[in-house]
């Protein structure tokens, strides 16, 4: 009988180291499909960042042309308020030519526009 449970032990080791290596077999290949699966992660990571960058960049055009427009809306407030301000000050030199015409009879003005001294 020592020749049969000899045999039957080393079947039995065999057994064990067959699943063994067959456990092994599997997790080597589960260790493939994640390095198969990291390296697309790293693909799709890196052409996320690729395009929060991009997307960064448009943001910081957008930024600097509002910038720009923020300054030109300034300028041309100040050009209106210096257009207003010389229309203002034309107004009151006119006032004076104006109040002095209204201030002319009839005859003066009729006298004036044919001798052509007002238009």
């Amino acid at each position: 009988m020592g020749f049969f449970n000899d045999t039957k032990e080393k079947m039995r080791l065999l057994g064990i180291a067959i699943e063994e290596e067959t456990t092994i077999k599997k997790l080597n290949n589960q260790i493939a499909e994640i390095e198969k699966q990291k390296g697309s992660l790293n693909e799709k990571y890196d052409s996320i960042t690729n395009e929060i960058s991009k997307i960064k960049n448009k943001i910081k055009k957008k930024e600097d042309k509002i910038s720009l427009l923020k300054d030109e809306l300034k300028s041309k407030a100040v050009d209106e308020k210096q257009l207003g301000d010389a229309v203002l000050s034309q107004k009151q030199k006119m006032q004076s030519l104006v109040n002095r015409y209204n201030s002319l009879t009839e005859e003066e003005k009729t006298l004036r526009k044919y001798f052509g001294e007002i238009q």
